[in-house]
């Protein structure tokens, strides 16, 4: 019996060890919604089908803050690990290629998505926290001011030609959130109170044993 409880408790010391190693949490959701713009040159299309002037879009996209493509001062691009778009009450889930893309330039912020070689961009005036591209954090962004297009094309499953195609994005909101994970210290510091209670009981067992 002793040697058992010696035994769980080395592992589950362990386990605690591992748990405690600090791990930080990279991953985070880029929230993105708005309206596709309008007229001729600025209407989006599905599987190469337009649609209609100002349709209102969601999208949500993980990406690792700490596996950037490329960065500089005040620039950021990412890959998206995940993607998917809600449109006119469908949702389509990204089959690969989109990137992220972040601008934190002195008094502004600009958020978009780059694929098929094009990129499309919203700029803000205002964040809720003091937000870096090269490092990306979870904030809310505020006050859409202007935008920036140049014919992203996404690709999504079952989504046939080339995917998505945005022109223009207006009426933006965006934010960026973290993971609601509970850190690994906090499962630590459930295994270290289990390992004491474990520990207590064998001390208190070893003095009955031996009385």
């Amino acid at each position: 019996m002793k040697q058992k409880l010696l035994k769980i408790i080395g592992v589950l010391a362990l386990l605690g060890a591992t748990l405690a190693t600090p791990v930080q949490a990279d991953q985070l959701t880029f929230n993105y919604a708005g309206n596709f713009g309008t007229g001729r040159n600025f209407v989006a299309t599905l599987g190469g089908v337009d649609l209609d002037d100002g349709t209102a879009f969601s999208m949500t996209a993980t990406f690792n803050a700490a596996i950037p493509i490329y960065t500089e001062a005040n620039l950021g691009l990412f890959d998206a690990i995940t993607y998917s778009f809600l449109i006119n009450g469908t949702t389509y889930t990204g089959s690969g290629g989109l990137s992220l893309l972040f601008q934190s330039p002195t008094g502004s912020y600009s958020v978009g998505l780059q694929g098929g070689g094009g990129t499309v961009m919203t700029n803000f005036s205002g964040a809720t926290t003091d937000f870096h591209a090269a490092t990306p954090a979870p904030t809310v962004f505020s006050t859409p001011a202007g935008n920036f297009s140049a014919g992203s094309k996404i690709a999504l499953a079952g989504v046939s030609g080339d995917g998505l195609v945005i022109n223009e994005v207006v009426g933006s909101t965006a934010s960026i959130t973290g993971s609601s994970i509970p850190e690994p210290s906090t499962y630590a510091a459930i295994f270290g109170t289990v390992i004491l209670g474990f520990a207590a009981i064998y001390r208190h067992k070893s003095k009955v044993d031996f009385a």
